[in-house]
């Protein structure tokens, strides 16, 4: 009777750290897919912000009046005067 229960209580230790060890694996994988996504999400980033400084550069350089001039120029028109004085009266 004695060997039956010890059997039992082996089985069911074996089971059970079996259990344990495939949860442990399984969430030290999720773990590290996670972090994979996190770095690309940082890498993504990275590369948007460096195109926002860009775009900004490039914002600013056709914002210029020099560049505004030679575009007007270069399309036969005319560069508005500077911005309306609203009078109130």
């Amino acid at each position: 009777m004695r060997k039956g229960l010890y059997l039992v209580i082996i089985c069911f230790l074996a089971t059970a750290f079996g259990v344990l060890a495939f949860f442990h694996i399984w969430f030290n994988m999720q773990m590290r897919f996670i972090n994979i996504r996190f770095q690309e999400l940082n890498r993504e980033k990275l590369i948007l912000k460096n195109d926002i400084d860009k775009l900004r550069c490039e914002k600013e350089y056709l914002r210029s009046p020099e560049r505004l001039e030679k575009l007007a120029d270069k399309f036969d028109m005319t560069l508005p005067d500077e911005e309306p004085i609203i009078i109130i009266k």
